[in-house]
């Protein structure tokens, strides 16, 4: 968007408050602003230039391990090129799919599932299989634990540590 053409997230502006939203996402415009050493009023407005960019978007994750879906699965999937963007229409209809990514190289399809058991996981490949014809599974990964996800260290159960790893450095 032409918007987002002036927002650089590693220039001077952006770059400070993205590692005081990285750490911490809930901050209020003033607190962003005293944590930076700007006036609140110029916070409020690059703030409002990240949403209104999209350059920066807000998420709220969930403690995997404690939803109804445990189990994280990843497919490299080969396609043709022309069937990859009918492809994506159809695999992000699917409410377990949190990733969908097209790609370059042999492997073009990129997705991510959530997923209740392995037995669901099987279920759910054959589903892709059978709805997107032309694919090849090429490989998959299980996870059966994530140790960090956006920056954030989680304990075993899925839930943040607080400790924050920068997405990006510096």
């Amino acid at each position: 968007t032409p918007q987002a053409a002036g927002v650089d997230l590693r220039g001077p502006v952006y770059a400070p408050l993205v590692r005081e939203l990285c750490a911490d996402g809930r901050a209020s415009a003033a607190e962003l602003a005293d944590r930076v050493g700007r006036p609140a009023s110029t916070v409020r407005r690059q703030l409002s230039a990240l949403v209104h960019s999209r350059a920066l978007v807000f998420r709220c994750e969930v403690a995997q391990l404690l939803t109804r879906w445990p189990i994280c699965v990843t497919w490299w999937i080969r396609l043709p090129t022309a069937a990859v963007e009918n492809a994506v229409r159809r695999v992000r209809t699917d409410p377990r799919v949190r990733l969908c990514l097209s790609l370059t190289g042999p492997e073009n399809l990129l997705v991510t599932a959530w997923t209740h058991s392995l037995g669901e996981l099987v279920g759910m490949q054959s589903a892709l299989e059978r709805s997107l014809p032309q694919a090849q599974i090429v490989d998959t990964s299980v996870i059966l634990r994530t140790r960090k996800r956006m920056g954030w260290l989680l304990h075993p159960d899925g839930r943040a540590t607080g400790a924050c790893v920068p997405v990006f450095p510096g």
